[in-house]
């Protein structure tokens, strides 16, 4: 309950958030405190003014100076950029995570490409769990990114099926080749 404490106490308690806590988890306190300073602030700005306008004071010449709204300024500050930090590494991880399922998109490519019957399923099975690995990517290339890892998946089981009907084929043809030999021996 933020409206109980008084300046010093929701600073206090804002500076004890941002030194202790991850910025993530943070946020909706932050902004309550925020609110409920700017309430407190407000009001003792507005009585501020009004005891220098009854001491004959021009409203143009209205200063006032407080260290706890410096404090809190500052502490906002170092908010803001912690805040800042985080999204930038997250940010980069992101950018991170895209590149590295580009690049298992490629290899699915190639892997199309350069089908070797022996090994290809291993290969690709390998892709797949290094897919799933990965975390996630930037929102707005993830409908592209899957559906483009999607088709390339689709266009390896159409390879893996074609190659199986082939090897069926092949299987057949042998074993009537099999069967005429035997009619002949």
């Amino acid at each position: 309950d933020y409206d109980s404490l008084s300046l010093e106490d929701l600073v206090a308690e804002l500076s004890k958030l941002v030194k202790e806590n991850s910025v993530q988890s943070i946020h909706n306190n932050v902004n309550n405190i925020k609110n409920t300073f700017n309430v407190k602030f407000g009001e003792l700005l507005k009585n501020e003014k009004a005891k220098f306008l009854e001491e004959g004071g021009n409203v143009i010449d209205f200063q006032y100076n407080n260290p706890i709204k410096s404090t809190y300024n500052s502490i906002l500050y170092d908010y803001k950029v912690k805040k800042n930090e985080f999204y930038s590494k997250q940010d980069n991880q992101l950018n991170e995570n895209l590149q590295n399922k580009l690049a298992i998109i490629e290899e699915l490519k190639h892997l199309i490409d350069n089908a070797d019957g022996a090994t290809m399923y291993k290969v690709f099975k390998g892709l797949q769990d290094r897919w799933r690995e990965i975390g996630p990517i930037p929102r707005a290339k993830y409908n592209d990114t899957w559906r483009t890892y999607e088709h390339h998946v689709e266009r390896f089981y159409d390879l893996l099926h074609l190659s199986n009907d082939l090897r069926d084929l092949d299987f057949k043809h042998n074993y009537e080749e099999k069967l005429a030999l035997v009619v002949k021996a």
